[in-house]
C-alpha cells in the first residue's frame, strides 16, 4: 500500500483493538497495539484521540513485554495524543505501539456508547455499539482517523459470559477470562478505513441466513426475533445482484445486519457489521405496509451497496463523501428496480431524492457536491442532501445519458483499480471516460460536483400560437431556451450568474421527444409542425423550467392526455412551486395548476399536490385572512379523492389503498374537511372496543392524529397508550407512525402535554423530531414549538447529536414567515455557539427569508384568485 502524500512521517498497518465495555458503570477500558511503518525519520508520532484516559504507552512492546526499550512520553491535548521518543525513528523501519487506556461509555449516538431495550421479561438491558463515522474512532481508540489511511483491524471483546459479541470478522476463538468473562478474538479484517471499525456486545436474537457463503445473520433485540424476516429476505437477494452488477464477490467471510434501538441516522454500513435503527430494519410480520417494506429495501440495499462503493474502494477524504453516499443512494434504487415490481418507482425517484435536492440546492446557503471541509465540525454537516440527493440525481443524469452498459461498466473499472485502497473523483471520471463516447465527460460532470447551484430554464416560442386556436391549430416552429442560475431568494447578481451548466434537453409532446444539447448561455431549437411540448421529458435532467402562463396553461390542460407521464406531472407542479416562490412565475398560474390536477389518479402526483399546497401554507401561514380562503381551497382540492377512501378493514383493502388513506385522509382533515373527523372517531372508538386488530397500524395511526386535531385530552392520553401498545409489540413503524400524528394536537393545553412527555423515558431522543414534525402545519403548533425550542434550547444543543440538532431545526422552523420571526431567530441562535449546525440554522433562515418575501409579493395574486374561485 503506498503511503497518502501529506506528508505524515508514518503510517499505520495494523490495529489490535481490545475493548471491554462495562454497561452499568458508562466506561470501557481499551488497549491498542498499532503497527506503524515510518516513512521518515521522527522524534514522535500525533494521533487522534479525544476523552481517551492513557494508563501507559510503550514502543515496541506488549503487555506481557514491556522490557523492550523505553517507555514513551505522552503530551495529551483535547483532540490528540503526542508519543515522544527516546530516539528517533528510522525510514523504513515498522515499529509497535502499546497503549492501555480508559474511554468513556457514551450516551450521545457516537463513539463506544450505550443503547437500551426492554426484554421479553419487562427488564431494561443495555447493549455496547459503535458508531464511528465520520471522524468518531478517536473516542474509541488513538489512531489516524481520516479515511485514507487504512490498515488492517484485529478485535478483541471482553463481555460477559453468554453475551453477544460482534465485530467486523467472524470469531477466531474464545476464552474464559476469570470466572464469567469471556474473550472473543476476531479475525484479522482487510485493509479499511478506521470509521469502519464496528464492536456490539449486549444479548440478541440471531436469524441465520440460508446463505452460507458469505455467512449472514440478522440479530435483534430478544422480543423482536420475528420481525427480521423481511429484512433478511432482502439482503438474500441484493448480495448476489451486486456482485454480479459489479463483477466483484463480497471479499469478506461474513455479514451481519444488528437492530440498535438507539441510532442517531438511518443505518451505517460498518464492513461485515451493518447497524440499523430498528425502524430501518425490522417490521411486523402482518401489519408492515409497503412504504414500510420500501424503507427496509431501500435502507438495507444502500448498506449493502457499501460494502464495494465506500468500503472495498474509500473515497481519499470527507470532502469527497458524495463518491461514496451518492452511489449508494443510487444503487439502492437500481436494485429496487431491477429486484422488485414497483411501476412508479422512477416516480417516487423524482419525489424523494431529486426534488427533495433540487429544493436544497436552490439556496445561498447550499454548498458544492464536493466541497471543501475546513474541520472536523464540518464533516458532520457534509452529510445532507446535497451529498446523498443532488450527487444521486448527477449520477442518474449520467446513468440516462451514457447507458446502464458504459455506467456500470465504469463502475466495475472503478472498483477493479482501487480495491483495498482509497480513490478521488478524478478516479472516477477516468474510469468512466474509458466506457463512455464524450470526452469531455470530466469537464461536464465537474461543473456539476464543484459549482454549487443549477439553472432554470426559460421557454420563448415563436410562431403562430393564439389565444382560442384549436388543439390542431397550435404550432411552434422555433423554440428558444435561456438557461440562467436559479435561486429561491432573489434575482441572481451577474456575479451569482456566470455559470454555464452542461445541460442535455429532452422535448416531449404527443408525436414523441426531441432531444438537443444546451451547452451555453441560449439556443434555438427548429421543430417540424408539433404540438404542445414539455421540457424534461420524465424530469431526468437537474433543472426548472419556466413557461410563459399561456403555455402553463396549456401544459395544465393537457395534464389527463397519455403522453404526459407520471414523472412529467409531478415536474411540471414541482417546477411552477419553486418558480412560484422565488418570483420567477405568478402564483396565480401556479393555482390554476393545482386546481386541474384534482382529477389525477397517481399517487405519486398526489403526494406533490399535497407537498405544494403545504409549501403555500408555510408561506402564508401568519396571512390569517388569504389563509382561511386557502383552507377553503385546500378542502374543496381534496374532497373528491377523499370521498373515495374510507378508513376500514386492513383486510379488506389493498396496498396501494392504505397508501392512499394515508396520505389524503389527513391532508383533508387538515385543510378542515368536516366528514373526516366522523370516520376517524368511528375508527378509534372500535379499537378501544378491541375491534380493531384488523386495522394497519398506519390507517391507526391516520385515525388517531385526525382525532387528535380536534380531540379531548382522554384522545392525547390514549395516544399515548397505543405508543406503548406498539412499543410492547416491537412494531417499530407503527411506533413511529403514532409518534408523528401527536404533532397533530391543536389546543394549548394538548400541545403543552404532548411536548413535556418529550424528555421523558417514553421517547427516545431519536424519535424527538418525529413528534414535533406535524406542529409545524398549524399556526399555534408552529408557535408552540419554537417557544419549547427557545425554552430547552441548552438541553437539546447538549444532549443530541449535531447530526440530529442540523434535522431538528428545519421542522422547528419550518412555518415561521415573517420578519419579526428571522428577526427573533437570528436574535436567540447569536447567543449560542451554533458551529456545529451552522448550514442547518442558515438554510433555515434564508427559507423564512423566501416565505417572507413571497408572500409580500403575491397576496394580492392569491387573493384575486381565491376570490374569482369562490374560495373567499
Amino acid at each position: 500500500m503506498e503511503a497518502p502524500a501529506d506528508g505524515l512521517p508514518f503510517m499505520p498497518l495494523e490495529y489490535t483493538i481490545t475493548l471491554q465495555p462495562y454497561l452499568d458503570s458508562s466506561k470501557f477500558d481499551g488497549t491498542l497495539v498499532l503497527r506503524v511503518k515510518f516513512l521518515k525519520s521522527t522524534l514522535f508520532i500525533q494521533l487522534d484521540a479525544i476523552s481517551l484516559t492513557i494508563r501507559n504507552a510503550t514502543f515496541n512492546s506488549s503487555k506481557e513485554s514491556e522490557n523492550d526499550e523505553s517507555r514513551i512520553q505522552i503530551e495529551l491535548s483535547p483532540r490528540s495524543i503526542t508519543l515522544l521518543f527516546s530516539e528517533p525513528a528510522k525510514p523504513g523501519s515498522e515499529k509497535s505501539i502499546y497503549l492501555n487506556y480508559e474511554g468513556i461509555l457514551r450516551d450521545d449516538f457516537k463513539g463506544f456508547y450505550r443503547s437500551r431495550f426492554v426484554d421479553l421479561n419487562g427488564e431494561t438491558r443495555w447493549i455496547a455499539v459503535t458508531h464511528l463515522e465520520p471522524s468518531n474512532a478517536r473516542y474509541v481508540f488513538p489512531c489516524v482517523d481520516e479515511p485514507k489511511y487504512k490498515a488492517k483491524f484485529t478485535s478483541k471483546i471482553i463481555a460477559q459470559r453468554g453475551m453477544t459479541c460482534l465485530s467486523n470478522m467472524t470469531i477466531a476463538s474464545k476464552n474464559d477470562v476469570g470466572s464469567s468473562l469471556e474473550l472473543a478474538t476476531f479475525n484479522q479484517t482487510p485493509p479499511m478505513s478506521t470509521y469502519l471499525f464496528a464492536a456490539v456486545v449486549g444479548h440478541f436474537h440471531k436469524l441465520q441466513s440460508v446463505i452460507e457463503t458469505p455467512r449472514i445473520a440478522l440479530y435483534s433485540p430478544p422480543s423482536r426475533q420475528s420481525q427480521g424476516s423481511t429484512a433478511l429476505s432482502i439482503i438474500e437477494k441484493g448480495l448476489p445482484f451486486f456482485e454480479s452488477l459489479f463483477e466483484c464477490q463480497y471479499p469478506l467471510p461474513k455479514l451481519d445486519l444488528i437492530a440498535v434501538p438507539d441510532f442517531a441516522g438511518g443505518a451505517m454500513e460498518n464492513w461485515g457489521l451493518m447497524t440499523f435503527r430498528t425502524s430501518k430494519l425490522l417490521c411486523h410480520p402482518t401489519f408492515v405496509d409497503i412504504d414500510g417494506k420500501d424503507r427496509i429495501a431501500d435502507a438495507v440495499l444502500h448498506e449493502l451497496s457499501h460494502q464495494w462503493i465506500g468500503n472495498l474502494v474509500t473515497m481519499a477524504s470527507w470532502n469527497q463523501l458524495w463518491l461514496k453516499e451518492s452511489f449508494a443512494t443510487l444503487l439502492a434504487w437500481y436494485a429496487r428496480d431491477n429486484l422488485f415490481t414497483n411501476d412508479e418507482l422512477w416516480s417516487h425517484f423524482i419525489l424523494e431524492v431529486q426534488q427533495i435536492a433540487l429544493e436544497r440546492d436552490c439556496l445561498r446557503a447550499s454548498h458544492p457536491i464536493e466541497s471543501p471541509v475546513m474541520g472536523v465540525n464540518e464533516i458532520d454537516q457534509m452529510f445532507d442532501d446535497i451529498s446523498y440527493k443532488k450527487g444521486c440525481s448527477v449520477l442518474f443524469m449520467l446513468l440516462r445519458a451514457i447507458g446502464s452498459k458504459a455506467f456500470f461498466n465504469g463502475i466495475k473499472d472503478y472498483i477493479r483499480l482501487y480495491r483495498f485502497g482509497s480513490a478521488s473523483s478524478d478516479d472516477l471520471w477516468d474510469s468512466f471516460g474509458d466506457c463512455a463516447s464524450d470526452s469531455d465527460l470530466r469537464q461536464t460532470l465537474n461543473i456539476w460536483t464543484k459549482e454549487k447551484g443549477f439553472p432554470y430554464v426559460e421557454v420563448i416560442t415563436s410562431g403562430d400560437s393564439h389565444h382560442g386556436c384549436t388543439e390542431g391549430e397550435y404550432r411552434e416552429t422555433k423554440v428558444r431556451l435561456i438557461q440562467r442560475r436559479f435561486l429561491a431568494m432573489e434575482d441572481p447578481t451577474e456575479s451569482d450568474d456566470p455559470k454555464i451548466y452542461p445541460l442535455h434537453i429532452s422535448l416531449r409532446s404527443k408525436k414523441g421527444t426531441e432531444e438537443f444539447e444546451l451547452h451555453d448561455r441560449q439556443v434555438t431549437h427548429s421543430r417540424s409542425e408539433q404540438t404542445l411540448f414539455k421540457i424534461n421529458a420524465d424530469n431526468i435532467g437537474f433543472y426548472r423550467t419556466l413557461y410563459a402562463s399561456d403555455h402553463l396553461r396549456r401544459l395544465g390542460d393537457a395534464l389527463q392526455e397519455d403522453w404526459l407521464n407520471v414523472s412529467d406531472r409531478i415536474g411540471l407542479l414541482a417546477d411552477a412551486t419553486a418558480l412560484s416562490e422565488s418570483g420567477l412565475q405568478n402564483t396565480y398560474d401556479l393555482l390554476d395548476l393545482i386546481a386541474k390536477m384534482q382529477r389525477d389518479t397517481a399517487y405519486c402526483v398526489w403526494q406533490q399536490i399535497i407537498k405544494s399546497m403545504r409549501t403555500i401554507k408555510a408561506a402564508w401561514m401568519f396571512k390569517d385572512a388569504t389563509m382561511i380562503g386557502l383552507m377553503h381551497f385546500y378542502c374543496d382540492l381534496l374532497s373528491r379523492k377523499a370521498k373515495s377512501l374510507r378508513l376500514g378493514n386492513f383486510m379488506e383493502i389493498g396496498d396501494s389503498k392504505i397508501r392512499f388513506a394515508k396520505l389524503i385522509l389527513p391532508a383533508a382533515a387538515e385543510a378542515g374537511m368536516t366528514e373526516i373527523f366522523g370516520q376517524a372517531r368511528d375508527i378509534l372508538s372500535s379499537h378501544k372496543l378491541g375491534k380493531g386488530r384488523a386495522l394497519h397500524p398506519a390507517l391507526l395511526s391516520s385515525a388517531l392524529g385526525i382525532v387528535l386535531t380536534n380531540g379531548t385530552f382522554e384522545d392525547v392520553e390514549y395516544a399515548f397508550t397505543l405508543y406503548k401498545e406498539f412499543n410492547t409489540a416491537g412494531d417499530e413503524n407503527g411506533k413511529e407512525a403514532i409518534l408523528q400524528s401527536l404533532g397533530c394536537v391543536i389546543k394549548p393545553e394538548h400541545a403543552e402535554y404532548v411536548l413535556r412527555q418529550i424528555f421523558t423515558d417514553q421517547i427516545r431522543n431519536q424519535d424527538i423530531s418525529l413528534v414535533l414534525y406535524h406542529f409545524q402545519r398549524t399556526k399555534i403548533g408552529a408557535i408552540r414549538v419554537w417557544k419549547w425550542c427557545q425554552e430547552n434550547w441548552v438541553f437539546l444543543q447538549k444532549t443530541l447529536s449535531p447530526k440530529m440538532i442540523s434535522n431538528l431545526i428545519p421542522i422547528i422552523l419550518g412555518s415561521l414567515s415573517t420578519d419579526e420571526h428571522l428577526t427573533e431567530v437570528r436574535g436567540f441562535y447569536g447567543r449560542f455557539d451554533t458551529q456545529l449546525y451552522d448550514h442547518a440554522l442558515a438554510q433555515a433562515c434564508e427559507r423564512i427569508k423566501i416565505r417572507q418575501q413571497w408572500t409580500e409579493r403575491a397576496d394580492e395574486a392569491v387573493r384575486d384568485w381565491l376570490s374569482l374561485h369562490e374560495f373567499m
